[in-house]
């Protein structure tokens, strides 16, 4: 009984924190940042101790970091361990991907596009990217649609039958609502982009507030109002019997209140198929979580991995799914 209750006093500063991310994040300026920086620094106390115990050889005291470690892998760092499953043939591929405005090149973005074969592409910073993909695509393979809104894309093996413009009540932020007839099914597919929480005092970030505080709580509310128009976007999407997808760079790691609202109506496509870590940012240290795939509960999700790349900061996110 005194290692149990040991175990759990040791975990419990993780767990504290991680509760603190949960409930806070998002609505104090504090803990937004905190739940927005990667993780990793979170373990560093715990590391020493190992450390320490192996060198002093305190068995006891090595074996109590158990518990801190498996708070911070699997509820602070998102680990996910799924067992892999065979991918039907009549599966469909949708992927994400926030390409930096083509700034690596085309020629890797056209490699990793053509390497992974999605069905449905969701591009983020593609204004002008987007676009060309979109034109070597037709040349090279044939059989693509698209539909772009500002930097936001969406490239299609399948017609797209309908193109909508959804905007944020105060800010003139927007996401991208389209609808795919796939055989005798219809998808709506969102595709987003949501500010990010800065340290620095950028030009951006001082149009939204003078202040860190200010600023923390001006893109925390847009971040806000942008899961509430997406949300409506699947309300209408569940109305009208259509499946739903939203993709996009969210800016937001599986923490926090607002990552919760979405969980609560949609499926997290890698916390549901996926293995590991999930890191899409940055391309080069694999840090962050912040590019998800959603989809309704009446998809079928088989398979979700983050592809490597050099086409951006960004990697990409794939699901295999089935309708």
């Amino acid at each position: 009984m005194r290692l149990i209750f040991g175990l759990f006093l040791n975990a419990l500063p993780m767990l504290v924190l991680w509760y603190l991310h949960q409930t806070r994040a998002e609505t104090h300026w504090l803990f937004t940042l905190l739940a927005s920086v990667p993780q990793h620094v979170f373990i560093v106390p715990t590391v020493f101790v190992i450390f320490w115990s192996l060198f002093k050889r305190r068995w006891k005291l090595l074996f109590l970091q158990t518990s801190p470690v498996l708070v911070w892998l699997f509820l602070l760092m998102g680990l996910q361990l799924h067992q892999p499953v065979s991918v039907p043939p009549s599966s469909l591929r949708v992927m994400t991907w926030n390409v930096h405005g083509g700034l690596a090149g085309m020629e890797p973005i056209l490699n990793t596009v053509k390497q992974v074969k999605p069905d449905l592409l969701c591009l983020q910073e593609a204004r002008t990217t987007g676009p060309r993909l979109f034109s070597l695509l037709q040349q090279q393979e044939g059989g693509w649609e698209m539909a772009q809104l500002g930097e936001l894309i969406l490239l299609s093996r399948f017609p797209v039958v309908q193109k909508r413009r959804l905007e944020f009540p105060s800010s003139r932020h927007t996401e991208l609502e389209a609808t795919v007839q796939i055989q005798n099914a219809a998808v709506r597919i969102i595709t987003v982009h949501f500010d990010r929480h800065r340290l620095g005092p950028t030009a951006w970030d001082q149009r939204m507030g003078r202040t860190l505080h200010e600023r923390a709580h001006r893109v925390s509310s847009i971040r806000q109002e942008g899961v509430n128009v997406l949300l409506e976007s699947y309300s209408k999407a569940r109305q009208q019997n259509q499946h739903f997808l939203a993709c996009g760079d969210f800016n937001m790691p599986p923490l926090g209140p607002l990552y919760r609202q979405l969980g609560s109506h949609l499926k997290d496509a890698f916390a549901h198929s996926g293995m590991g870590f999930g890191h899409t940012w940055n391309a080069s240290f694999k840090v962050l979580r912040i590019d998800h795939i959603w989809t309704s509960p009446d998809i079928t999700l088989f398979r979700t991995w983050v592809e490597e790349s050099t086409g951006s900061d960004h990697l990409p996110v794939v699901t295999d799914f089935q309708l």
